[in-house]
C-alpha cells in the first residue's frame, strides 16, 4: 500500500507538473496571442493609413492628368506615354520646320518664277509664260542664252574676220603704196633721157 500511495503520489506529482507546464505554455499562448492581436490591430491600421494614402494618391495622380484629358495608368505606362509624347512633340516641331523651310522654298520658286518671266518678256515680248514651271521657264532661259551664245560667236567670228580683213586691207594698200611708188620711180626713169640714146 505504501507503495501504491508513492506510486501514486508520484503520478500526481506527474500530472501537476505535467498539467503546471501546460498552464505555462496556455499562458505563452495566451500572451502570444495577445500579442499577435495587438500586432495585427497596429498592423490594421497601419494598413487602413497606407489604404488611405493610396487612394488620395490615386486622387492626385488622377488630377496630375486630367487637364491633358488623359486617364492615368500606373506610373510606367505612364512614363511611356510620356516617352511618346515627347517623341510626338519633337516630330510636331521638326515637321513645323519643314513646313517653314517648304514654305520659304516655295516663295522663293514664286520670286524666282516672276523675275524670269520678266527677263523673259524682256527678250521675246511674244513668250506664253503663264502657268508655266519653273524648270519651263529655266528651259526658255537657256534656249534664249545658246541662241545669244550662238550669235555672240559668230559676232565674234565677224569681228575677227573683219579684222584680218583689215590687217590684209593695209597690207595691200602698203603694197600697193609699194607698188606705186616703184611705178613712180619706174616712171620717172622712164622718162630720163637714156645717156645710150642720147
Amino acid at each position: 500500500m505504501y507503495e501504491k500511495k508513492v506510486a501514486l503520489a508520484d503520478h500526481i506529482s506527474d500530472r501537476l507538473r505535467l498539467n503546471a507546464d501546460q498552464v505555462v505554455k496556455r499562458a505563452d499562448l495566451e500572451a502570444k496571442i495577445d500579442h499577435m492581436t495587438s500586432r495585427i490591430a497596429d498592423l490594421s491600421a497601419v494598413f487602413e493609413k497606407i489604404r488611405q494614402d493610396r487612394s488620395d494618391l490615386d486622387v492626385r495622380w488622377a488630377a496630375i492628368w486630367k487637364p491633358l484629358n488623359v486617364s492615368a495608368g500606373t506610373p510606367r505606362e505612364m512614363k511611356q506615354w510620356v516617352l511618346k509624347a515627347e517623341r510626338l512633340i519633337e516630330k510636331m516641331h521638326a515637321a513645323g520646320k519643314i513646313s517653314a523651310r517648304e514654305k520659304k522654298i516655295r516663295e522663293e520658286c514664286d520670286h524666282l518664277k516672276r523675275l524670269m518671266a520678266h527677263r523673259i518678256t524682256g527678250f521675246d515680248p511674244s513668250a506664253k509664260i503663264d502657268g508655266k514651271s519653273l524648270d519651263a521657264m529655266i528651259s526658255l532661259c537657256e534656249q534664249q542664252i545658246e541662241t545669244e551664245q550662238e550669235a555672240r560667236d559668230r559676232r565674234h567670228a565677224i569681228a575677227h574676220s573683219l579684222k584680218d580683213l583689215h590687217i590684209r586691207q593695209k597690207r595691200i594698200k602698203d603694197d600697193l603704196k609699194t607698188v606705186e611708188s616703184g611705178l613712180i620711180t619706174w616712171a620717172k626713169e622712164w622718162e630720163k633721157p637714156s645717156p645710150v640714146w642720147a
